[in-house]
């Protein structure tokens, strides 16, 4: 069924793919990132079959490059200060040189370039990615907003260059998706963040209903962790929210990604949400038949809007 699916999105979109002028990046490159989003981000790449062909691969690039540099904070320790510290330095040197023996590197450098990204938006990526090396918890929903900015907002700004987005009234909505995204990563990872001392839930979220720490480590759901969830799946949905007011402001060529996007990461909520479910016992995930009925319904209204009459249409 997956690729029987994956297949029919690309014939769907195979005209527009066509269209598009190539980005000249080495079919090597853009085949390991390829693997990479379809290896860790299913939804993610999914929804990519959605976009023309560059700026797919313009995608699968940002989001390989944001992966790998997560990746190396993962762990603790010397070694992997080491190993960032090491990474950020060929990132500067790549962007000197315009060029990098790293593949997925070099293509980002590439993308990069040919889309205006700036190394002030990498940088502040890095800057968060590295917050992971020294920080373990956050006392406030500001501090945690302000990390949820720059690893996942950040890429969202990049991807808005890459999908050819110059409406600047699209930034605010990019950066609130990134947000809401993030956060229902922390929700459904709480259990194995907390395994590796990590707590990103807001201190003060965890006392305003009584919940430890000691209680999250443990695996405790009991009433006041259920209420506590309850109150940050309605806080990412409402990010959520004022993302979707944006997609208008897309190409039109994006919106329907975008939205496959948000609505498969917007369902994890759901199975979070679910009687009986916890995340400190299983980590939430959205089948690939779900993903199909969320993708069927959003292509028929998207392709629907595209064929109806000029004066009967609403903006998708």
């Amino acid at each position: 069924m997956k690729t029987g699916f994956y297949r029919l999105l690309k014939q769907i979109f195979a005209v527009g793919a066509a269209r598009t002028e190539s980005l000249r990046l080495s079919a090597d490159s853009v085949q390991a990132c390829r693997r990479i989003c379809q290896a860790h981000a299913k939804s993610f790449y999914l929804a990519s079959w959605a976009l023309p062909k560059a700026k797919r691969q313009a995608a699968w690039v940002v989001y390989a490059f944001s992966r790998i540099s997560d990746d190396l904070v993962d762990q603790s320790g010397f070694d992997a200060c080491n190993r960032f510290e090491k990474w950020r330095l060929a990132i500067r040197q790549a962007f000197t040189s315009g060029r990098s023996d790293d593949e997925v590197l070099d293509a980002f450098v590439r993308v990069c370039r040919i889309n205006g990204i700036s190394f002030s938006l990498v940088r502040q990526l890095l800057d968060g990615l590295g917050q992971d090396l020294e920080k373990s918890e956050y006392r406030t929903f500001d501090q945690l907003e302000a990390y949820c900015f720059k690893v996942a907002s950040i890429p969202g700004l990049m991807m808005l260059r890459v999908l050819g987005c110059t409406d600047k009234r699209a930034e605010k909505p990019a950066a609130d998706l990134g947000i809401a995204m993030q956060l229902t990563n922390i929700l459904r990872d709480l259990k194995d963040d907390a395994a590796h001392g990590k707590v990103y839930l807001p201190q003060r979220d965890l006392k305003k209903f009584s919940y430890s720490v000691g209680q999250l480590e443990s695996g405790l759901h009991d009433l006041a962790f259920g209420e506590l969830l309850a109150f940050e799946v309605a806080r990412a949905r409402r990010y959520y929210g004022s993302a979707e007011k944006g997609i208008t402001y897309l190409p039109k060529d994006a919106r329907l990604c975008v939205r496959l996007c948000a609505a498969f990461y917007g369902h994890i909520l759901s199975e979070l949400s679910k009687p009986g479910f916890s995340p400190l016992t299983r980590r939430a995930s959205v089948p690939l038949w779900k993903k199909a009925i969320l993708a069927a319904h959003l292509l028929v209204a998207h392709f629907s809007q595209s064929f109806a009459p000029a004066d009967s249409r609403t903006v998708l």
